[in-house]
């Protein structure tokens, strides 16, 4: 099924024929085209557009010929109105690296056992001890479901947001 009717202005039309006449490819009038009305085209628009209005594209084009033809065509361009701006690069900033002092691991006042990693069980708690080989456990007794005893148990959680705190003592408020 065809369509009715012609979704190309009749200007680009004739600047279409003038370009290919001229020697431009499909895609070299496109950017002619581009540079008249400032509106894109596709390679395969211009070809099927000049396919429409049976213009004949047969001669053998070259590069300069091309090249020609499309710097007329810019230099009838009129100037922009705002020209573009250059804008400054801004300078790459340097990181500093500041070396924080290393506070060691977090620790409470508890009596571990310092277990090793084949004495662990799933009933001791799983606490490491020690920032170098050989690495400890804590070994105390689990609290509860937790892989760590009661004091390390606090370590582990943090308190969260206030509504999480207000969501597990049972205070938060439903909507």
């Amino acid at each position: 099924m065809r369509r009715r009717g012609s979704t190309w202005p009749a200007s680009h039309d004739t600047a279409l024929k003038t370009a290919i006449e001229k020697g431009c490819t499909f895609t070299q009038a496109s950017a002619v085209l581009k540079d008249l009305f400032g509106i894109v085209y596709s390679r395969s628009a211009v070809g099927g557009r000049a396919s429409r209005l049976k213009i004949r594209a047969d001669k053998v084009v070259t590069r300069e010929k091309a090249l020609r033809s499309l710097e007329i065509a810019r230099a009838s361009r009129p100037p922009a109105r705002h020209p573009p701006r250059k804008k400054p690069m801004p300078k790459p900033v340097q990181p500093t690296f500041i070396a924080e002092p290393t506070t060691g691991l977090r620790s409470v006042d508890v009596k571990t056992r310092d277990i090793t990693i084949y004495e662990l069980t799933d009933q001791t708690c799983r606490w490491p001890r020690g920032e170098r080989p050989p690495y400890t456990y804590c070994g105390c007794p689990v609290w509860e479901t937790s892989p760590y005893c009661a004091e390390h148990e606090g370590l582990a959680r943090s308190p969260g947001t206030r509504g999480e705190q207000m969501a597990t003592r049972g205070l938060a408020r439903v909507e």
